[in-house]
């Protein structure tokens, strides 16, 4: 009995399973293939697609045969962490026979030793292999891939903002600095998570000279701090409409924030700020853009740099692909073979930011948008384990080019600290930090 366990793609497994191994001998379970009928499929197949959870709940239910699954073969291996499907499936195998074999396949293994060495544990590895791009057996199914990176000057409307929202912040992060909350006296560079950690320290072992009521103070100005540190992340990454949009919800109650809308709305600075960023975007018609032009259009608001560098990488791409290949541009088609640009952007409403900008390009340009579901509240600082796997998600999307042919990878960083991020992390190629839209993928081919 083979076993395959990996974040399950249906559609993609039942399009080359039929290639790879007769359907005879194989077959896909998820969660729509009845549980009655698992065991006779279990006893009736060798092969089998599926994910781990799927697995662990068949083994849970006697369902499947522990004793004649030879090959366990995981894909993504690198969550093999903690109490994760993949490991819980190696267990209960464990606990019925030790002969089987595991071959475990992953990219981007970890973001340090001692997480390599712990799915190496959790799988119960004993031999690693390892190849890159100028492996003698990879080279025949891998493309050069051209990276370039743009350090882009925040410009003086960004830089005009960024000074009185350090203000702001320091008027805050001065009450946590005095009662010795936090000993950070860089306010500049201070980041969300580092005050995340401050407050998980200061909960654990609180100053002696704080009483139980001063606590209190200290959590509602911790939580102020993260939610403003949010939002400083948001201008210097994102732009000023991502922050204004950040800073409209919590203004108008609808990120259920009061205490910090409360405390915002007592600081001038804050109001001269935030009422200049409202004159500039509250009057949109649509989300995006504003003012008419000379001739009555509407002119799209640049409001990064990083927006304009991207548009005209994305403009000269299809340019160049158009004067090279033949009228089909438009269609993504460019004298028969497809162009594609990947855009990356950490943040959901940067995404419709780029949409709008690239919007104006059709049908040179034709824009689709892919967002994940939101996952808790925009102030929830990043954990270590997520900054641990940020520069792992900028490895799996360099990935996503050159796999038909040539690929070109742009990057681009605004100057300043999202450089001196990525220039830290640079252990793993460049780091996302998340860093918004800054790595675009541009190939021929499909992702």
């Amino acid at each position: 009995v083979g076993s395959y366990c990996s974040k399950l793609d249906v559609n993609f497994i039942k399009l080359y399973e039929p290639k790879l191994i007769s359907s005879k001998y194989s077959i896909t379970l998820s969660g729509h293939t009845h549980a009655l009928n698992r065991r006779n499929i279990w006893n009736t197949r060798r092969v089998f697609f599926l994910t781990p959870q799927i697995m662990m709940n068949d083994l849970s239910r006697g369902a499947c045969p522990a004793t004649d699954v030879k090959c366990l073969v995981v894909d993504e291996a690198h969550k093999a962490l903690g109490n994760y499907a993949y490991c819980q499936v190696v267990k209960e195998l464990c606990n019925y026979t030790h002969q089987f074999r595991v071959l475990a396949l992953t990219a981007t293994p970890g973001g340090d030793i001692k997480a390599v060495q712990q799915v190496i544990s959790n799988l119960m590895i004993s031999r690693l292999e390892v190849r890159s791009e100028d492996s003698i057996d990879i080279q025949p199914y891998s493309h050069q891939r051209h990276v370039e990176k743009f350090v882009l000057p925040l410009g003086p409307e960004l830089i005009a903002v960024q000074s009185l929202y350090l203000q702001v912040l320091e008027a805050f992060t001065r009450r946590l600095l005095n009662t010795g909350a936090i000993l950070h006296k860089d306010i500049a560079n201070l980041t969300k998570y580092q005050i995340v950690l401050s407050r998980e320290q200061f909960r654990k072992n609180p100053p002696g000279n704080i009483g139980g009521v001063q606590r209190g103070v200290a959590e509602g100005d911790y939580a102020l701090c993260i939610s403003l540190y949010h939002g400083y992340e948001l201008l210097l990454q994102m732009g000023l409409r991502s922050l204004y949009a950040y800073l409209e919800g919590i203004m108008d109650g609808s990120k259920g924030m009061t205490r910090v809308c409360n405390e915002l709305c007592r600081n001038a600075v804050f109001m001269e700020m935030y009422e200049k960023l409202k004159v500039t975007f509250s009057s949109e018609s649509t989300l995006l853009t504003s003012q008419k032009g000379p001739e009555n259009e509407k002119q799209f608001i640049y409001s990064h740099p990083k927006l304009q560098k991207l548009e005209e990488v994305v403009l000269n791409h299809f340019h160049s692909q158009a004067a090279s290949g033949g009228p089909n541009t438009s269609g993504g088609k460019v004298d028969g073979a497809s162009t594609r640009v990947m855009i990356f952007s950490s943040y959901r409403h940067s995404v419709q930011e780029i949409a709008e900008m690239l919007n104006k390009h059709q049908p040179l340009v034709k824009v689709m948008t892919f967002v994940g579901h939101a996952s808790g509240k925009n102030t929830k600082g990043f954990t270590q384990k997520e900054q641990l796997e940020s520069p792992i998600r900028m490895v799996q999307r360099m990935g996503r080019t050159g796999r038909k042919r040539e690929g070109r990878i742009v990057i681009l960083l605004a100057e300043g600290r999202e450089e001196r991020v990525s220039l830290q992390c640079c252990y793993y190629i460049f780091a996302d930090y998340p860093l918004g839209f800054r790595l675009i993928d541009l190939h021929s081919g499909f992702c």
